[in-house]
């Protein structure tokens, strides 16, 4: 598989068109672009998604500025899940004892000592009742099996900071942008240099390199809502054209 370094901070999948005011409409009468609704990350001190975060804690904490940390949980940045862990690869106990850098990255290692099932996001791709319609459509189209799917809506005039997540070695992730404005931007920097994009909700698939620095602005009036899809490899990635 390729790497961070390999890849190219943004691409599209050129073999595939969707029909995004078909999952537009869909998504509208199912209640997927009320954001008021999107309570997933806070509604349990125990599920799954809040399991994820604390055992990952840096996506939260490295995400936002600190006077923005708490809107992860707030109403500003807020997120509806499509897939849930796999419940036969829960741990008996979840439990954390140590946090760092290295540790964090040894608990997604199977087979080491610190490996935790909760901080791995490969667990995350058991699709819930939301899965239906074009939206079951929608994700039977990857060869790659699923890791974690879920709606991102972010505020109008609210930014993330630059931050890197996974190496695309072990997390490939796309986004299909399902509501914007012109004043949504997502960057990047790759060796040096900064690229900035506009991802129109024009039924593309659009890769996002999430092993380098990367960031996302919404300077406009109205919310940005994206579909993230991660997968566990990079079959997709055959037609992945640079955007």
């Amino acid at each position: 598989m390729l790497n961070r370094k390999q890849l190219p901070p943004f691409g599209v999948l050129d073999n595939i068109q969707l029909d995004i005011d078909e999952i537009r409409m869909y998504c509208e009468q199912q209640g997927y672009l009320n954001t008021s609704l999107y309570n997933d990350v806070k509604a349990s001190a125990n599920s799954d998604i809040k399991q994820i975060l604390e055992a990952n804690h840096y996506a939260k904490n490295n995400f936002f500025k600190e006077d923005e940390a708490p809107s992860l949980e707030g109403e500003k940045y807020v997120q509806l899940y499509l897939t849930g862990m796999d419940p036969t690869k829960r741990s008996k106990v979840f439990k954390l004892e140590q946090d760092n850098p290295k540790i964090r990255f040894r608990r997604l290692r199977k087979g080491d000592p610190h490996y935790l099932p909760e901080a791995d996001e490969h667990n995350y791709g058991v699709r819930n009742q939301r899965v239906a319609g074009p939206l079951e459509k929608l994700l039977n189209i990857f060869k790659a099996p699923l890791a974690r799917v879920r709606f991102a809506a972010m505020a109008p005039g609210f930014s993330i900071k630059p931050h890197t997540d996974y190496d695309p070695t072990y997390i490939t992730r796309f986004h299909l942008p399902i509501v914007t404005n012109d004043k949504c931007v997502l960057g990047a920097e790759q060796n040096g240099v900064v690229t900035e994009r506009h991802m129109p909700a024009d039924g593309k698939l659009y890769f996002l390199n999430t092993g380098v620095k990367h960031w996302a602005v919404n300077n406009g009036e109205t919310w940005r809502i994206h579909l993230l899809i991660d997968v566990k490899n990079q079959d997709d990635l055959a037609n992945l054209k640079i955007f």
